[in-house]
């Protein structure tokens, strides 16, 4: 799995996933690859996601908009 962004094209962050892809695993990739957190996040499943940063890293995901 990769997190990359658009406008550069410049690859942050990323690891290898063994079994199926959970909310975890992109919320862990953009924590390690990012400072901090886009403003706008496109992602198939971003309702989840959003469940998933506002529990574990609420602070770090607060302003992003998913």
């Amino acid at each position: 799995m990769l997190v990359c962004c658009l406008r550069c094209e410049h690859v942050l962050g990323g690891h290898l996933i063994k079994n199926a892809e959970g909310r975890r695993d992109v919320l862990n990739s953009m924590i390690i690859g990012m400072r901090k957190p886009p403003r706008v996040l496109v992602y198939d499943n971003a309702c989840n996601l959003a469940l998933t940063a506002r529990k574990w890293a609420p602070t770090w995901a607060i302003n992003m908009q998913l």
